[in-house]
């Protein structure tokens, strides 16, 4: 397969998840590195890398972020998968989320 051949493959899977993502109501943007794309779903962004299918490997540096990264990152290869990570990401966060914090450094202590 050519490189720009690969290329079209690739980027029409992102296009079509990036697609549907914004039609679920997501806010998308592509960062390329570390990952594919940042999605906010109310008030918690999700990294995701997009592959082509289940069989195509992470890069070196993929998988390095991916030990490294100390938050979520989900890698995926559908829509369905895509709005599942987000989905259940933004789910486990508000479920954390136990107290508002409120103090603002002007605002006194109690």
């Amino acid at each position: 397969m050519s490189l720009s051949r690969w290329d079209a493959a690739t980027d029409g899977n992102q296009k079509a998840i990036i697609r549907g993502l914004r039609q679920a109501g997501f806010t998308v943007e592509y960062i390329r590195k570390p990952c594919d794309l940042v999605v906010g779903s109310q008030g918690v962004n999700t990294l995701l890398e997009i592959k082509r299918n289940e069989k195509a490997p992470l890069t070196m540096k993929q998988i390095n972020f991916e030990f490294e990264w100390r938050g979520q990152y989900a890698v995926v290869w559908t829509l369905p998968m895509a709005v599942n990570a987000v989905l259940e990401n933004t789910q486990r966060c508000q479920s954390n989320q136990t107290t508002k914090v409120t103090n603002t450094p002007n605002s006194p202590q109690q």
